[in-house]
């Protein structure tokens, strides 16, 4: 008999990445971090990272999607000093630098990467990850104790920065409207 639920394969990054080439729904909400970016409020911001947060977790079959909160490293427990962001599975939450809110390349790659490690908290259960990779994913680990060439190799951090250029990609070679 055959399997009739759908993998993860089946509805996550393998379909997003052919479905992105000629969706129309992403070209509309691409259109802020591309076209005008520079001219938005912060609240308007706000609102074009929830459009792309709420587009990745219907494509990525999420379900629901994560609520977004915005932090200072300097004053939270969440971001590490260097950290562009975060994803708390336990809460569900993704946290965001606010300091990097200026540059739209930064601010989608990093929606598109914590929206990966969602995904991949979704796609694989907790026993397919080494106990290193577990207590780093959630977040008992100090993330300063691994170097940072041993944290950007794992293969949840690989899938999720190729994910991340991806999107900044698609921003960065998206066509500018004239005015």
């Amino acid at each position: 008999m055959k399997n009739s639920h759908n993998t993860p394969q089946q509805n996550g990054l393998s379909y997003y990445t052919q479905k992105t080439e000629c969706d129309a729904e992403l070209n509309t909400v691409l259109l802020s971090f591309r076209t005008k970016w520079d001219t938005l409020k912060e609240e308007e911001r706000r609102y074009a990272i929830q459009d792309i947060a709420d587009y990745l977790a219907k494509v990525l079959v999420l379900g629901e999607t994560p609520l977004i909160l915005y932090a200072n490293p300097s004053n939270s427990h969440f971001l590490c000093a260097d950290c562009k962001g975060s994803y708390n599975n336990n809460s569900n939450t993704t946290y965001i630098n606010i300091n990097l809110m200026n540059d739209a390349f930064t601010t989608i790659n990093t929606i598109a990467h914590e929206m990966t490690h969602a995904y991949q908290h979704k796609a694989a259960p907790i026993g397919t990850y080494t106990e290193e990779e577990l207590k780093v994913r959630e977040g008992t680990e100090i993330v300063g104790q691994f170097t940072n060439a041993a944290y950007r190799c794992q293969p949840v951090e690989i899938d999720a920065r190729m994910v991340g250029d991806a999107m900044e990609e698609k921003v960065k070679t998206f066509p500018r409207l004239n005015p």
